[in-house]
């Protein structure tokens, strides 16, 4: 099961997500220098190599398993601010509730970059109404209330309309 959240302006999204303009710049910051240190230890620790790619250039690294002070640091500091931006709101809401396994945003292609999003988060991009690009991919959540959040969703709507054919007569 998936949710996707469907956002047609950057005020709408910024709205949702409760940011503030601060906190996006230091994490945007956060997120540069984590960008470096992992090309400078790809280098340094060429067996955190995953080989998950048809081409070694796009093979991924597993970071996770680095005992790097600066770099856990640097993680940590971001998933602070993320979950700062993101706690109790519709996003956080979503993950707390284990509404869904994928949760994604879509939106046109420059409402936001993908560091602005929860953690776990896609990003499903457009620049035309022809096609979806995955800028980001989603993490897969364990989900357990899925079918109990179906069955209230169906409740909900289903005497939404009662009522509606209960007034047209």
């Amino acid at each position: 099961m998936a949710v996707f959240e469907c956002k047609q302006s950057r005020s709408d999204l910024l709205r949702d997500l409760g940011q503030r303009t601060a906190l996006l710049q230091r994490l945007e910051d956060l997120q540069g220098r984590k960008t470096a240190l992992e090309r400078l230890l790809q280098v340094r620790y060429p067996t955190l190599r995953r080989t998950d790619a048809l081409f070694p250039d796009w093979d991924s690294y597993d970071f996770s398993l680095l005992e790097h002070q600066g770099y856990r640091q640097t993680v940590r500091k971001i998933e602070l601010i993320r979950r700062h931006l993101c706690s109790r709101t519709k996003f956080d809401t979503v993950s707390r509730y284990k509404l869904a396994n994928l949760h994604y945003v879509v939106a046109r292609s420059g409402i936001l970059r993908p560091t602005e999003l929860p953690i776990g988060w896609g990003l499903l991009e457009s620049a035309d109404l022809q096609t979806i690009n995955e800028t980001l991919p989603a993490k897969l959540f364990p989900s357990t209330n899925s079918p109990w959040w179906l069955e209230r969703i169906a409740r909900s709507a289903t005497s939404h309309v009662m009522r509606g054919l209960d007034r047209l007569r």
